[in-house]
């Protein structure tokens, strides 16, 4: 919704321009709706891409040039057929030409909507005049209908993919080989796949394994994590420590279909969204930003769904001793009170005062 802010602005600002400039547009209202969800559509294409691409850069690079070589195969295509073909055909061939080409590429009804705006080779034509309804299948009416669908399949896509599922495809690497128990040397490693695997821990870790580039970063990691229990997990640099972390939230995707993360009974691939609100994470940096320490607490409570949120949120600043300096800016405390504070949204949640029990006295 941010993103399209932008694409409605330049889309009224285009418009206007277009409007003042030239007045021979026809159904210039039409081109601000078929602009906008253009826009709507690169938005969505750009997500997608992003998914995949190793680096900003890399996005960037396959999203607007893509956009731009598609363009230029629809004109290329539309001035061969206007060339080649025959009196009697060009209007059929130019029509068929645009459909087959607009299904995969959005900017082919781009191109459609700005040759019927001008009425290019007569394009807007319905024999020797203009077309009496400008939202006519042949006219505005395709583009429209063929952004629309792209832009609801590609939102789907991102929804579907966000919420935890995974291309089985995309996760799988040909030369990946699972290593079944019986090849496990340690019978201790043994007996705690076997405890996890059909234990109720909190959070479970089962047989979780990353590759990068066909390196393996974790190798068919086990354990899990029981209510109340601390637990290290230590490793020289380059273990693979924060990579198991990133697959733990979520951020990064097993590369392997029997590998999962349970939290709470739930299944990591089956509810995303589920487990990330029930989940806090310390990174190593302190995720500071321009607001004041309440406001850091509020913010991330309401992103996990916390609904009593004044009183977490009072709770937190009490338990990380951050109640002198709730209306200070978080960028001015010391590092120590940084790390409070990133303590503090990690542990911020719905049952945030059931974290830490009291510690009796003499234990």
């Amino acid at each position: 919704m941010f993103d399209f802010c932008f694409v409605l602005i330049t889309s009224v600002i285009t418009i206007v321009i277009l409007s003042v400039v030239f007045h021979a547009w026809f159904a210039l209202g039409y081109l601000f709706v078929v602009l906008m969800l253009f826009g709507l559509t690169s938005l969505l294409t750009s997500y997608v891409v992003s998914l995949f691409a190793k680096s900003q850069l890399a996005a960037f690079a396959f999203s607007a040039g893509g956009q731009a070589i598609m363009f230029a195969i629809y004109i290329v295509t539309y001035l061969s057929i206007l060339t080649n073909a025959s009196s009697t055909r060009i209007d059929s061939s130019v029509n068929l030409a645009h459909y087959l080409l607009a299904i995969v590429m959005p900017p082919a009804s781009l191109g459609r909507a700005l040759l019927v705006a001008l009425n290019t080779f007569s394009i807007s034509c319905d024999g020797s005049t203009l077309v009496s309804y400008p939202g006519n299948i042949n006219a505005y009416g395709g583009p429209i209908l063929y952004l629309l669908c792209q832009s609801f399949i590609l939102f789907n896509f991102l929804v579907w993919w966000d919420s935890g599922s995974r291309l089985k495809g995309v996760q799988k690497r040909a030369h990946l080989q699972h290593h079944e128990e019986a090849e496990l040397a340690d019978t201790d490693i043994v007996s705690e796949v076997h405890r996890v695997t059909n234990s109720e821990d909190t959070l479970r870790i089962l047989h979780a394994s990353k590759m990068f580039d066909r390196r393996r970063v974790v190798d068919d990691v086990t354990f899990g994590v029981a209510q109340n229990e601390v637990f290290a997990l230590l490793g020289p640099n380059g273990a693979g420590k924060t990579t198991l972390m990133g697959l733990i939230r979520g951020e990064l995707n097993l590369s392997e279909s029997r590998g999962d993360v349970l939290v709470g009974g739930t299944s990591l691939s089956k509810n995303l969204a589920s487990i990330r609100s029930r989940l806090g994470f310390c990174p190593q940096f302190d995720a500071i930003d321009g607001m004041t320490v309440t406001e850091h607490l509020q913010l991330y409570a309401r992103i996990k769904g916390v609904r009593n949120t004044s009183a977490n949120v009072l709770h937190i600043l009490q338990l990380m001793g951050l109640v002198s300096f709730a209306n200070r800016l978080g960028a001015e405390l010391s590092s120590g009170y940084k790390r409070r504070l990133s303590l503090g949204i990690a542990l911020i949640g719905e049952n945030s005062k059931t974290y830490f029990v009291p510690r009796q006295e003499g234990n």
